[in-house]
């Protein structure tokens, strides 16, 4: 292998490598509750009330569905989309925090 090839797969490994610790290390950082990561914004006193607000008209746009398809990812990425659209807050559902991790 020439060296210029090895010197490319080594760095090419390396920042891989570093990526992903990245990724890892700023996951683990993330606040929990009961295991699961949350996003921090969640505990910022003054944007509390736009999250109600949202979880209140996502819970309402979804209640004549059935019941096994309340808690999903759907009513979830609905309340992100009003925060986003509405509020201008950008919010990270739990499924999105905790890939390892399924939501009904």
């Amino acid at each position: 292998m020439h060296r210029r090839t090895r010197l490319f797969v080594v760095v090419s490994v390396l920042l891989v490598v570093g990526g992903l610790g990245l990724w890892w290390a700023s996951a683990e950082r993330l606040p929990r509750r009961d295991g699961i990561r949350y996003d921090p914004i969640e505990d910022d006193p003054e944007v509390q009330p736009q999250l109600r607000a949202a979880e209140h008209e996502a819970a309402d746009e979804w209640k004549d569905v059935p019941l096994e398809w309340r808690r999903g990812p759907g009513r979830m990425n609905r309340k992100k989309k009003i925060l986003q659209e509405k509020y201008g807050i950008r919010w990270r559902t739990p499924a999105e925090l905790n890939p390892d991790k399924a939501f009904d």
